[in-house]
């Protein structure tokens, strides 16, 4: 018969050993990480699928109610027609042909005013936040000098002029801006191939006197959008107004307001003018938003916690106001 020598008081300095082991407590931390890992997965695969999600829907109901708006300063384009050789050495009659061609006037003064109204959309457990806006851009333009245009007067078509503004979405709007033009009341009409001067183009032909070109404008539109709010002043002296009833709006840029009001559950951004300089001439083509260079931005932003099932940390609603210079 076979006995175990071993003594209760070795057995239990083995256990110790083991136990005290720092190899055996790296194995353990190691092993518990990997199991971890597990869950882990599996809640990053969740996240990531709910923010892509919440994207989709975002961009699904921007697709539909609107998208980023970017809402431009009228401009006024008057045709005129010039004559041009064929070829250099030639300049016979039979070898000139006649090109179209426009020259674009910024106003002189801009006033843009903007009264945001956000709401939340939903569709499933997701919300997405969506603002619709009254605007009104109203101002002057001054007298064409034609000395400084060096353009013959017997080549520029008065009656062809038209004012432009553009926008970014023509989903968002309700109905046809209007304009009123020196007490005549119009309306425009968008334009997809002639003057592609901003990405969706709003023309409105306008009766213009070569013995007066300093003419007033005010135009009104309904606009829905999200995400952002975008204005492109192109008058020598902008002045831009916005409110909302939005809480917690943020200012960031270059040129911040110099007042603000957020105290309440409105903001509002007290007029901010700006002064731009350069001419708005064209070469016979289409003077696209490139043409323009960039000199600073300032954004509103807006959150919002998410009344759904699923919260993500904050849904933003950015407002912002980018100012342009036309280059010379």
């Amino acid at each position: 018969m076979d006995y175990n020598n071993s003594s209760p008081i070795e057995q239990s300095s083995f256990f110790e050993k083991i136990s005290n082991s720092t190899v055996l407590k790296l194995f353990v931390i190691f092993f518990l990480s990997l199991i971890l890992l597990i869950p882990l997965s599996l809640i990053s695969d969740l996240t990531e699928e709910r923010k892509n999600r919440e994207q989709e829907v975002s961009g699904g109901i921007a697709l539909n109610w609107g998208k980023e708006q970017v809402i431009s300063s009228p401009v006024l384009a008057i045709p005129y027609r010039e004559t041009i050789p064929l070829s250099a050495e030639k300049a016979e009659k039979s070898n000139l042909r006649e090109e179209l061609k426009w020259i674009f006037v910024s106003p002189k003064t801009s006033n843009i005013t903007t009264d945001i109204t956000p709401q939340h959309l939903s569709r499933g457990i997701y919300n997405a936040v969506v603002y619709n806006s009254n605007i009104t851009l109203d101002g002057s333009f001054d007298k064409i000098s034609l000395e400084k245009l060096e353009i013959p007067n017997e080549q520029i078509d008065w009656k062809g002029s038209k004012l432009i503004f553009g926008i970014q979405d023509f989903k968002g709007l309700g109905k046809r801006p209007s304009l009123n033009w020196d007490g005549n009341e119009l309306t425009f009409d968008p334009d997809f191939n002639n003057l592609k001067l901003f990405t969706q183009n709003l023309v409105c032909p306008v009766p213009l006197d070569p013995q007066k070109t300093d003419n007033r404008f005010k135009i009104k539109l309904n606009l829905k959008g999200s995400k952002s709010l975008n204005f492109l002043p192109l008058g020598d002296q902008t002045n831009i107004q916005a409110k909302g009833n939005w809480a917690n709006p943020s200012f960031t840029g270059a040129f911040l307001p110099g007042k603000r009001n957020t105290e309440t559950s409105n903001f509002r951004l007290p007029g901010k003018s700006l002064l731009s300089v350069g001419s708005c001439r064209n070469n016979g083509q289409a003077m696209p938003v490139r043409s323009f260079s960039s000199i600073t931005t300032s954004k509103m932003e807006m959150r919002a916690m998410s009344k759904s099932q699923h919260k993500p940390s904050a849904l933003q609603l950015p407002l912002q106001i980018t100012y342009w210079i036309t280059q010379t």
